[in-house]
């Protein structure tokens, strides 16, 4: 057994929807339908612009309101990959994920065969990013991925503003030892008080930790 993951860029209304805008969506369900359509199961969080995209490929779709994150399901146009997998001996393993503009698909196959034509059959209506495919020797190595692709769920509520100052902090030295870049400095950038980045900072560390220990 291998486990495979496959970056794709193509003309989904769900990644389209978060192409430059920093926004993701999580995906723990998809089903194929009839005559080329999927069923589907998700949620992304408020900055994403889905409900302007939808009707691309959807034929329908219902949306419920959350604080943090919308969620969302219905049934809409596949563009083959969900069946390149099933129909190529794969078994997708949720949740599947689009950020910035790409799908991100994790899947279970049993050979190189079957990876070699999920990649054909899917890159006939998709750009293929990027591929790989990894051994399985036993069912721990599946529980242990399982694991890491949790977290991606439990992360989905970081806001924008959060990710912002997070990804400010941690590329500019913030958690560095010594520090070398400070609170002030981060509020200058985005012109937020002390406290307000803080409390920006805490909260994004609080969803992490939190997702990282569950």
């Amino acid at each position: 057994m291998h486990i495979m993951n496959m970056k794709v860029k193509g003309k989904c209304s769900l990644s389209l929807s978060t192409d430059n805008n920093d926004s993701t969506i999580l995906v723990p369900y998809v089903g194929p339908s009839k005559d080329g359509y999927n069923s589907i199961f998700g949620y992304f969080n408020k900055e994403n612009d889905i409900k302007d995209l939808y009707s691309n490929d959807f034929i329908n779709i219902n949306f419920i309101n959350g604080k943090n994150y919308n969620l969302f399901n219905g049934v809409k146009k596949g563009h083959n990959i969900m069946n390149s997998i099933f129909s190529n001996n794969g078994i997708p393993l949720f949740p599947f994920y689009s950020y910035n503009g790409y799908e991100n698909y994790f899947i279970l196959i049993p050979n190189k065969a079957s990876y070699e034509n999920i990649l054909s059959s899917a890159g006939k209506e998709n750009k293929i990013i990027s591929s790989e495919y990894i051994n399985v020797n036993s069912e721990d190595n599946i529980f242990d991925l399982s694991k890491r692709l949790t977290p991606l769920l439990q992360l989905s509520n970081i806001t924008e503003i959060e990710k912002k100052i997070l990804k400010d902090a941690l590329n500019n030295g913030y958690f560095s030892w010594p520090r070398n870049y400070s609170l002030t400095n981060i509020s200058n950038e985005f012109n937020l008080s002390k406290p307000t980045i803080l409390f920006h900072l805490r909260n994004a560390e609080k969803k992490i930790l939190s997702a990282l220990i569950k």
